[in-house]
């Protein structure tokens, strides 16, 4: 098991670090740094996907002059020696109102981060709502080779850096129209296809050729006014 903590090393600098234990308790690893990066990282939380450790923490690092703890989610995998496959971490979520609490769970090589979300329905900033991400472990060669489910759309690996494969099957139509979103609601890119193609490649740019940030994007198969399914991913650098 994968035991994590916050480590204050002032009131406005908090590290992530963890250590790996036997389950009778004996230490495996020494203390490992999982993140290090600047202002605060709190509430570490830990799930385990079957082949690696998934952290996920409140992370301030964006936190501007205002005195509010208007945080983000940020993840790291790590693997059973104790490496820390994503140094400093990966954003997850981006939102303009904070996401915080994380909570991981996890099996089969994917693990699901939840979270408490700030939402601002209804005009109140202060109503909470339960946000969750995937972080999963997919090459594309896996998605290539998978059999979706009926009307289904997967996206891998995730996270990715240069490039993902968007893939679906299922499809009754001929035409389709995809779409992926930021975490904030905002159409980054869309394209128009034809459902026997099978599968595209998004290169994580806008529709105007620009790259877009690292986070979490989601990604919307239509076909008309009908939406056909939906997956997300993770983008990092």
């Amino acid at each position: 098991m994968l035991v994590t903590w916050h480590d204050e090393l002032s009131t406005t600098n908090k590290n992530v670090e963890g250590r790996i234990l036997s389950l009778d308790g004996t230490p495996l690893t020494g203390e490992i740094l999982i993140c290090d990066a600047p202002k605060e990282q709190m509430y570490p939380a830990c799930g385990f996907s079957g082949s690696f450790f998934t952290v996920a923490w409140s992370d301030m690092r964006e936190l501007g002059q205002v005195d509010q703890l208007r945080g983000d989610i940020y993840t790291s995998r790590v693997s059973l020696d104790g490496t820390v496959l994503d140094p400093g971490g990966i954003q997850v979520t981006s939102g303009p109102l904070p996401e915080d609490l994380p909570a991981v769970g996890g099996c089969d090589d994917v693990c699901i981060i939840a979270f408490s979300q700030l939402h601002g329905a209804c005009g109140n900033p202060e109503v909470q709502r339960i946000g969750y991400v995937t972080v999963q472990e997919l090459s594309v060669a896996d998605v290539g080779d998978a059999s979706p489910a009926p009307r289904a759309l997967v996206a891998g690996p995730s996270p990715f850096r240069e490039h993902v494969r968007i893939s679906w099957s299922g499809i009754p139509t001929e035409s389709l129209e995809l779409e992926v979103f930021s975490a904030t609601g905002r159409r980054i890119w869309t394209a128009d296809l034809d459902a026997s193609l099978g599968h595209v490649t998004w290169d994580g740019t806008s529709s105007n050729a620009l790259r877009v940030p690292n986070g979490t994007y989601f990604i919307r198969l239509r076909s008309g006014d009908e939406e056909i399914a939906t997956t997300r991913v993770v983008k990092v650098e």
